[in-house]
C-alpha cells in the first residue's frame, strides 16, 4: 500500500524457501513492516526514487538472516539508533530481543538492518 504513494520506489523480495517457526515469524513480520514503512516515510520522502529490498536466508547452522535495506536517504548522524529515540526503533529492538536475534544497522549506502535469528524456539 505504501508503494502507491511512491511510484518511483520498487520493492524486491528475495525468497529462499526458508520457513520460520510461527513464534519467530510474527515478530519478524512486525520488524519488516516497521522498517519498510520507515524506508518509505523517511528514505524516499519528497518523491525520491529507489529500491527497498527484503530477504530471508539461511545463516549458518540453526540461524537465519533477515535483511531489510534501501537505497534512499541515509539515517542522519544525530539519530541515535542504539538509544531507540523513536517508537519505531524501540519496537524493532524489542522484537529482536523477543526472538533472541542479533541486530546490526548501517545508516547509508545502503541503509541496512540485519537480524540474525535462531531457528529454534526457546
Amino acid at each position: 500500500s505504501l508503494a502507491g504513494d511512491a511510484p518511483g520506489v520498487t520493492v524486491e523480495v528475495r525468497r529462499s524457501g526458508l520457513a520460520l517457526p510461527i513464534a519467530t515469524a510474527i515478530p519478524c513480520g512486525l520488524v519488516v513492516n516497521e522498517l519498510v514503512t520507515n524506508a518509505f516515510k523517511h528514505g524516499f520522502a519528497g518523491g525520491r526514487a529507489g529500491k527497498v529490498s527484503v530477504g530471508l536466508e539461511p545463516d549458518g547452522p540453526g540461524h537465519a538472516r533477515l535483511v531489510v535495506e534501501n537505497d534512499g536517504a541515509g539515517i542522519a548522524a544525530d539519530v541515535d539508533l542504539e538509544a531507540g529515540q523513536t517508537l519505531g526503533m524501540t519496537l524493532v529492538r524489542l522484537l529482536a530481543q523477543q526472538v533472541r536475534a542479533t541486530l546490526e544497522m548501517r545508516r547509508a549506502d545502503p541503509v541496512r538492518f540485519s537480524l540474525r535469528v535462531p531457528l529454534e524456539v526457546a
